[in-house]
């Protein structure tokens, strides 16, 4: 059987990363930048945030009117999810390893030594 593909896109750089989160999609490119992707033939970049050198400790997830990242490093940004602006930035005290999850209505992050921190409302953990 025979597919057709019906567009694509290339990236500068491998692709280390594809998430979707609600109706968008998250692609991760070696050149440490996350492209929120738009639907369409040409999968063009609605934009892109500059991770300059952290890495995802897993997918973004949606929460509280935000796309959240978890970074290996243990850092946890909020983005605008129309803009790509960062809004809120938190440093935990450990490395992380399974990134975010949704508990209920909470936030968590899941550091590598089994910690877990709740992510408050206003960004808190």
């Amino acid at each position: 059987r025979t597919f057709d593909v019906d567009g694509s896109r290339s990236f500068p750089s491998p692709v280390r990363g594809v998430w979707a989160v609600g109706q968008k999609l998250f692609v991760w490119s070696g050149d440490d930048k996350l492209h929120a992707v738009e639907p369409g033939k040409q999968l063009p970049d609605q934009w892109v945030l500059d991770l300059k050198g952290h890495q995802p400790a897993g997918g973004p997830v949606e929460w509280n009117g935000s796309i959240w990242l978890a970074c290996r490093d243990g850092l946890v940004i909020a983005i605008n999810s129309t803009t790509g602006k960062e809004s809120h930035r938190e440093q935990l005290p450990q490395y992380l390893s399974l990134g975010l999850r949704m508990v209920a209505a909470d936030l968590m992050a899941v550091a590598c030594d089994g910690t877990v921190y709740r992510i408050g409302p206003g960004g808190k953990p």
